[in-house]
Order: C-alpha cells, then sequence, then structure tokens
C-alpha cells in the first residue's frame, strides 16, 4: 500500500511554525533529542517495532516477508549504531514541541 510510507513523518520546527502561525498571538516551538541508552541493536528494533515500524510490517503479506525485512533492518541498525565501550548503543529519539497561544 502506498500510503503506508506517508504515515510516518517528521516534520522541521518550521513547518509547524507556517501551520500555526495564522492561528496564534505567539508561538514557542522547540526540539529536543533524548539520547536512550539501550542494551543492544536488537533492543532499537524492538523498540520501534511497537510503534513506528508497524505501518511497514502491516503491509508485509507473509511471515517470510516481514522475518526478511526484519533481518534486513537489524543488519542496518547494527552498522548505524555504533556499540559504547560498555556494549550498550545509544539511540537518539528527536521530539519537536510547539505550544500556541491565541
Amino acid at each position: 500500500m502506498p500510503g503506508q510510507r506517508s504515515q510516518l513523518t517528521m516534520e522541521s520546527p518550521e513547518f509547524y511554525y507556517d501551520v500555526l502561525a495564522e492561528e496564534a498571538q505567539a508561538l514557542d516551538i522547540w526540539e529536543t533529542e533524548y539520547m536512550h541508552v539501550l542494551d543492544s541493536h536488537e533492543a532499537i528494533v524492538d523498540w520501534i517495532s511497537s510503534t513506528g515500524l508497524r505501518p511497514f510490517l502491516n503491509v508485509l503479506r507473509t511471515e517470510t516477508e516481514r522475518e526478511a525485512f526484519a533481518n534486513e533492518l537489524q543488519r542496518r541498525v547494527a552498522r548505524g549504531y555504533e556499540l559504547r565501550a560498555d556494549g550498550k548503543v545509544l539511540f537518539p529519539f528527536r521530539r519537536t514541541f510547539a505550544i500556541a497561544y491565541r
């Protein structure tokens, strides 16, 4: 389903400003990046499996396709996130906050 990819979005603070500015007297917009300390690369995949990964897994038709996808994702996560000296993995998680005042 082509629409599945569009379910997962992360817009810039500028986007939210443009959307809210006409309706607000003032705006506060900021971003925070949380560094989740996880036990392993597998823990990253487990963490995203409960939320953001669901739309991608839901369009796969068979358990074999889901397993192949999960295995490839696991390989890429292992390449993309460095193990720290204590064996943990830092997983950055960005959040955008906005308060619109009327």
